[in-house]
């Protein structure tokens, strides 16, 4: 397909690209636009930058900014993209697509997280305090159902994260350090799926640590949320076979 557009600007080159004026601002970005429309992203990086560079009051100059972020974005340079559309952010707060740059900027600390909970998560926090504030101000707006979906899915990633760590910790008995784990996906996600799992681990490192407050808190949680689960019907077995209950 590259092959195909690039044999197609080739053919089109010396009849159009030969008729822009670069000297224009307007010709200058039409010419950048060229590069970018046949995938040629680095040379279109730089056209758009000679467009901000010898143009700084052109309104070329703003949608060649924006252009440069979107190129990095499709051409999967997420870190890159999210630089670039923050840094138009900051520059343009008040600019027309300003509702897109916000979905756009989570978007692309979205895309940094990595596909299994073993790595790192660091970028998530940026994903949920953008998609957070595109909600806050555009409820209704065109991305709101992927913002709302990526949102959550960061959030299952995190919680699953932690599971992770606290099943580590269990199986090397290393039990109050998974208690601590699972207590806090309990107390911060307890509207989540992975809130069952949480109390019902948190609950057997209790009994492990003959720590009988704690074991009463989640046997509590268990049987009021969730009694018709297996896993209450287990707490149930461990807490009369230790006498905690």
């Amino acid at each position: 397909m590259k092959r195909i557009l690039l044999f197609s600007l080739l053919l089109f080159g010396c009849s159009s690209m030969d008729q822009i004026d670069t000297s224009t601002p307007e010709g200058a970005f039409k010419m950048a636009e060229k590069y970018a429309d046949v995938e040629r992203y680095e040379e279109a990086v730089t056209r758009f930058n000679e467009v901000r560079t010898k143009f700084p009051y052109s309104k070329y100059s703003v949608e060649a900014q924006l252009r440069i972020a979107d190129i990095q974005y499709k051409r999967e340079y997420f870190v890159e993209a999210a630089t670039a559309y923050q840094i138009f952010r900051e520059y343009y707060p008040k600019h027309p697509k300003i509702e897109y740059i916000i979905y756009r900027i989570g978007s692309s600390y979205y895309q940094q997280l990595p596909t299994t909970v073993d790595r790192d998560l660091s970028a998530a926090s940026e994903v949920l305090k953008t998609f957070n504030e595109y909600l806050d101000r555009f409820p209704s707006g065109e991305h709101a159902a992927d913002a709302k979906e990526k949102k959550a899915d960061t959030i299952d990633k995190l919680i699953e994260k932690e599971l992770y760590i606290g099943n580590y910790y269990y199986k090397q008995k290393e039990y109050l350090s998974a208690l601590g784990r699972y207590q806090g996906i309990y107390d911060k996600y307890s509207n989540y799926d992975q809130a069952l799992t949480a109390a019902y681990k948190g609950f057997l490192c209790a009994v492990k640590l003959d720590y009988r407050d704690f074991a009463k808190r989640f046997y509590d949680i268990l049987a009021k949320k969730y009694p018709k689960s297996d896993e209450y019907e287990d707490a149930k077995t461990q807490g009369e076979k230790y006498g905690l209950l």
